[in-house]
Parts: C-alpha cells; structure tokens; sequence
C-alpha cells in the first residue's frame, strides 16, 4: 500500500527564520522516525488559491492513504494564510477517500475538525490557541510514536500528551479535540486538557 504523509505549511511564517529552521528540523526528525516506507513531503502555501490548487494536484497522485498535517494559523471559521479560506471550502477539498487522517495544528481548528471527521477516520483539531513550541513538540512526538514506534494513532496521540509538563504558561488552557471514526459514536469527541513541556 501507496502512504503519502503531506505537512502544510503557512509559508507567511517563513518570514520568522527560526520557525523556518524549526519546521526543517521537524520534517528531518520525522523522516528519519519513518519505519513504515511512507512517501513524506512539504507543500509551502501562501494563500488560498495555491492550497486549492496545491490539493487538487496533490489528490491526482496515485497514492492509496494520504496523511495530512496542516500547520499555520486558524480562526473559529477559516484557515488563515496571506488571505483566508472558509472551513466549509476546505472541507470539500479533504472529501477525498483516501485521505484517512488530518491533524490540524492550527488555532481554532476544532470546528473544521468536526466538519472532517464524518469522512476521514482520524481528525485531530484545537478548540482554543495552540502555542507554536507546543504544536512543534507535539507533531515531533506523535510522529515519533506512530512512524518509529508503530503506534496506532489513537495510543500515540495519548501518549504523546501524556509526556508534557502540566508547567507551561502560555499552553496553559489549551484544549485539542480528537475524533475517532471506530467509537461507538462516530462524532463523540475526546475533550482532552494539553499542557506544552516547558524544555
């Protein structure tokens, strides 16, 4: 079976060299934690229209399960890039079947999330802020125990909480909603308080 992993990046924090370096050493670690022969690749967004394009090309690929990991900024209703995209959009464009997991590393992801989750299996989205440290210590993490370790996706997401420090100040509050399409309730959702390590 075909595994394509695709981080998304907000290419207007590139601006910022250290998240750039940041987000490079992520991509390295996870690759390197890769066991499991998954193709991993990069996609540097600026604005909606190249996310529109970006995905539809993306989607012509002849990959059996796509992974997508988004990772920039989020408001209550839409994805904020240069301008801006409308939950309900994106969720059009993820509708393809093969797309089985979209961890959403965005502030205010929960409600796209929600409207994911009755067509991809696993969807991970933030209720409130996600701090940039805690969402670059969580993905490192969690691809850690699911690519190396061979975790199911369910155990490495609480394991991967489970190692934080409950001390960080500007984590603090943060709440990560997680859905599972195997629960005996397809949309019941996981309501789970995550603190960021503070080294």
């Amino acid at each position: 079976m075909r595994k394509k992993l695709v981080f998304i990046f907000n290419i207007g924090d590139q601006e910022n060299a250290a998240i750039k370096q940041a987000e490079d050493e992520m991509i390295e670690a996870i690759k390197k934690n890769d066991g499991n022969g998954i193709n991993i690749s990069r996609l540097n967004i600026m604005n909606a229209a190249e996310l529109v394009s970006e995905l539809k090309s993306l989607f012509n690929e002849p990959w059996d399960e796509y992974y997508i990991h988004y990772s920039g900024h989020g408001l209550p209703n839409e994805i904020i890039f240069k301008d801006s995209i409308a939950n309900d959009a994106l969720k059009n464009l993820f509708y393809d079947g093969r797309v089985k997991f979209c961890f959403l590393s965005a502030c205010f992801s929960f409600e796209l999330a929600q409207l994911l989750s009755p067509k991809i299996p696993y969807v991970i989205g933030s209720k409130n802020k996600m701090g940039v440290k805690f969402g670059e210590r969580l993905t490192q993490r969690f691809y850690e125990l699911s690519l190396k370790d061979k975790m199911s996706i369910p155990d490495a997401f609480n394991k991967s909480f489970s190692e934080f420090n409950p001390t960080a100040k500007d984590e603090i509050g943060t709440k990560v909603y997680l859905t599972f399409s195997e629960l005996t309730n397809p949309k019941q959702l996981n309501d789970l308080n995550l603190i960021a390590a503070t080294n």
